[in-house]
């Protein structure tokens, strides 16, 4: 019995100890460690001594966590005043009065951060340059890039598409292996397409897919429409499951983008009182057709689960007519 109480006290000191780390960090913290403020003009001024002026700071934010447990080291954000548009940022240690990049990081300094932001700048002039007047870059990351424009034709984003992964690819090795171009507007914001662009291996054919991480616009009706049409049919057969309202994926229709498959996870019914996200079990997907131009579910079937959510995407994939299948 004693050591069983021991495991158990064992147990609850580690469950603790992270918790209690950082509650003496954050009293460190107010303690001991150097103010925003401080911090701030300590680097303004190592700035203007050591690189003569060359960027001004538009932000610094305290960055202590769990993880670093340094009270002292901050995320600045910075612009060359010889050219505003180029703006990077950096972890400065404002104790040790130096740059503190990741682990393993050797070459992490004001100038490895600064080149790169000097690339990063001239590769959205190039862009810029590329796609002209009909569409206007938005904004870049290393997952994403969205371009603004009023046009949606199928053969209008493909080119824009196949023109920006052919820039990127010739000019910066900044990125991943794959982006995705969105194609944002007055009306839609988040943007209602997108297209994936390979940055190593060029594919023959380019997708055009839905921008499933929309939160507004055509895809917030959609949802919705999805929802009534298909809950009716999920409950018939399987009263006791939940259609979620995230659309997991889609297949547009290659000839006529106004058509897609999609489908929405089902779920167990969430226990009452426990309302903790992932906490009910994967029990499939409702797959579905839609119309857009109609605005209405055409077809709609439980599909239940197989091995993996990602495994039941493939099989469907397969499934489908040739132009609606994404490219493996």
């Amino acid at each position: 019995m004693k050591i069983l109480i021991w495991v158990g006290v064992g147990w609850l000191v580690l469950a603790v100890t992270p918790f209690l780390l950082l509650f003496l960090g954050m009293v460190a913290m107010r303690l001991f460690a150097i103010s925003e403020k401080k911090a701030k003009k300590e680097l303004t001024d190592f700035i203007n001594s050591e690189y003569g002026n060359a960027w001004s700071i538009t932000k610094a934010t305290r960055f202590f966590n769990e993880g670093n447990m340094n009270p002292n080291m901050f995320y600045m954000e910075l612009k060359a005043n010889t050219e505003p548009k180029v703006k990077f940022g950096i972890y400065w240690d404002a104790k040790l009065k130096k740059p503190k990049g990741n682990y393993g990081d050797d070459d992490y300094s004001f100038n490895s951060q600064y080149k790169r932001a000097l690339e990063d700048h001239a590769l959205h002039k190039a862009i810029e340059k590329a796609i002209g007047n009909e569409a206007k870059l938005e904004h870049m990351d290393y997952w994403k890039l969205k371009i603004n424009t009023d046009k949606s034709e199928a053969d209008f984003m493909l080119k824009m598409a196949r023109t920006i992964e052919n820039v990127i690819r010739s000019y910066s090795p900044n990125y991943g292996s794959a982006m995705d171009v969105i194609f944002t507007s007055e009306v839609e914001p988040d943007g209602f397409y997108k297209i994936e662009i390979s940055l190593s291996e060029p594919k023959p054919n380019l997708y055009i897919d839905l921008n499933t991480a929309a939160s507004n616009g055509k895809l917030d009706r959609i949802r919705v429409e999805c929802l009534a049409a298909l809950k009716p049919v999920l409950a018939e057969e399987n009263p006791l499951l939940d259609l979620n309202d995230i659309l997991v994926s889609t297949w547009v229709n290659q000839e006529n983008e106004e058509q897609f498959y999609g489908v929405l996870q089902v779920t167990s019914q969430k226990v009452k009182g426990d309302e903790r996200i992932g906490m009910q079990q994967y029990e499939g997907l409702m797959f579905f057709h839609f119309n857009i131009l109609a605005g209405q579910v055409t077809e709609g079937k439980f599909e239940k689960a197989g091995k993996s959510i990602a495994n039941d995407l493939e099989v469907l994939n397969s499934q489908l007519p040739d132009h609606y299948k994404k490219p493996e």
